[in-house]
């Protein structure tokens, strides 16, 4: 069975047909007017409003906030197909599960960081040369933007306070 974009879209978004496409409002912004367009015969979204866009896969991703595994998973399921497991036996295999998750920590906290030095006082000059820039805190907020502060090793202190181990962070880049 094949996974048609239109119909896995439709349990989330009420779509009218408008041409050989179909609209709605879009369900990762706010709006009045229906910019979300979905083609199901070239099997792609798009938003017009806030430029969000991909296939079948993207959309579970976005909607459900999810990574591209489980967002195949979650598709899997609703069109009735198994998936082979990942071979429990396979050491190594679990290891690169577990490291790849440890560094999207690792670069989630770190972004978290940013955003809180960019909010702080000491981020009053970074956030004023967005702002010259035209950047409004909400898009500010939306980009996830932040400011790294002279504080060399203030970013290293708080990843290893929440128990990364140094060689991990410097993996991580």
């Amino acid at each position: 069975m094949q996974a048609n974009i239109l119909t896995v879209v439709q349990e989330y978004v009420p779509l009218k047909r408008a041409g050989t496409s179909y609209k709605g409002n879009c369900p990762f912004h706010s709006e009045k007017t229906p910019s979300f367009v979905v083609h199901p015969d070239k099997g792609f979204f798009h938003c017009f409003g806030c430029g969000a866009g991909g296939d079948v896969f993207k959309f579970l991703e976005l909607h459900e906030k999810v990574g591209f595994q489980d967002a195949v998973r979650m598709l899997a399921q609703k069109v009735g197909v198994a998936l082979p497991e990942m071979d429990a036996a396979s050491e190594e295999g679990r290891r690169d599960t577990a490291l790849r998750e440890s560094l999207l920590k690792v670069h989630e906290l770190a972004a978290a960081y940013f955003r809180e030095q960019l909010a702080a006082p000491s981020g009053a000059r970074a956030r004023a040369q967005l702002a010259e820039r035209g950047l409004s805190a909400e898009t500010i907020d939306q980009l996830g933007l932040g400011f790294a502060p002279n504080a060399r090793d203030a970013l290293k202190a708080r990843l290893v306070k929440h128990g990364f181990n140094e060689p991990l962070l410097i993996q991580s880049g």
